[in-house]
């Protein structure tokens, strides 16, 4: 690809995702501070992550998209230094974040109404905080680089982290396959865990369909009419006693589940399938031993690739949580 179609290229492509970028997560924050509905500890998951990607939009992304434009670095050290951190932070921040939710969705289908009822936003916040941490720990490499970056020559046109083997295994390992590989078994025992619900489910409605032997009453309406009335109709089944409107609202609430544990793999996935690229080319570059080196240009296309994922969540959101789209709507006057 040469120069000229590259930058137009990348100016259709990059443009368009830095407004949404900006756009959609500021959506996402705003909903969750001014609409009390949206603002429950798991949902203070996804604000926390949409803080990380509004950074990205705003800070992590227009100098990258300069950076891959004029392929010089012209805003001095002191930014270079705060620009690596930042991409590398908020890069392992947004995967903390998802092994975080992967794991409130699994302990959500397992324990159910108990661990519901025993989440605190207190306990989220400090969760919050530890992934914040976290996700600064591992940028620990390229701050260790910042002597070699103020000796090289070329870092004053060029800004770039040296690949050293250990420091990539290290960003890599902690802030992608590590968390991949964790994300992909959490859901795959969430997913277990919801089809064998709905399979005893199916299971209890074919018994009650043929089991023949019903019985309707009424708690403490036998020959009252007008208490009748109002009675909650009951079964009793095999001598155990069943209420078809609890039934019905298990049925919900395990629809439910699926749906959001539906909507996290998508999250999580799309985290994976952009961030991908780049890290598959990172580990290729160390590990060449001084044999065929990736372009340069495919580089600067995987760095905004995975950039991109920062405006995926809250069109996941629109397209799959209703109590998101709604405040959107709202907050966009559109009917």
């Amino acid at each position: 690809m040469g120069d000229v179609a590259f930058k137009i290229f990348l100016l259709l492509v990059s443009l368009p995702l830095v407004t949404l970028t900006i756009v959609g997560n500021l959506l996402v924050i705003l909903g969750y501070i001014f609409h009390t509905p949206l603002r429950t500890p798991s949902n203070a998951y996804l604000v926390s992550l949409a803080s990380a990607d509004l950074l990205t939009g705003l800070l992590a992304f227009p100098p990258t998209i300069h950076y891959s434009y004029v392929q010089m670095w012209i805003w001095g050290l002191p930014t270079c230094r705060f620009w690596l951190v930042l991409c590398f932070a908020m890069y392992s921040i947004t995967a903390f974040h998802l092994v975080a939710i992967a794991i409130d969705r699994y302990r959500t289908v397992t324990e159910g109404i108990t661990y519901i009822q025993r989440k605190s936003m207190r306990s989220v916040r400090e969760k919050l905080v530890l992934i914040w941490t976290i996700g600064l720990w591992v940028t620990i490499p390229v701050i260790l680089d910042w002597e070699h970056i103020s000796k090289d020559p070329t870092a004053e046109k060029h800004c770039v982290s040296r690949k050293i083997p250990y420091w990539v295994a290290h960003y890599c390992g902690a802030s992608f396959w590590f968390p991949a590989i964790f994300m992909g078994r959490i859901y795959y025992q969430v997913y277990t865990e919801i089809k064998g619900k709905l399979r005893n489910k199916r299971d209890t409605l074919a018994g009650k369909e043929f089991s023949g032997v019903t019985e309707s009453s009424s708690d403490g309406a036998i020959g009252n009419p007008k208490l009748g009335q109002f009675s909650v109709s009951t079964s009793f089944e095999n001598g155990h006693q069943t209420n078809p409107i609890a039934d019905t609202g298990k049925a919900n609430l395990i629809a439910r589940e699926r749906r959001t544990a539906q909507t996290v793999v998508i999250i999580s996935g799309a985290f994976i399938f952009c961030w991908l690229p780049w890290n598959a080319l990172s580990l290729y570059d160390v590990l060449s031993f001084g044999g065929v080196k990736p372009s340069p240009y495919l580089y600067m296309f995987s760095a905004i690739f995975g950039l991109a994922n920062s405006c995926i969540n809250p069109i996941v959101y629109a397209a799959r949580m209703p109590e998101f789209r709604t405040v959107f709507k709202k907050m966009l006057r559109i009917k």
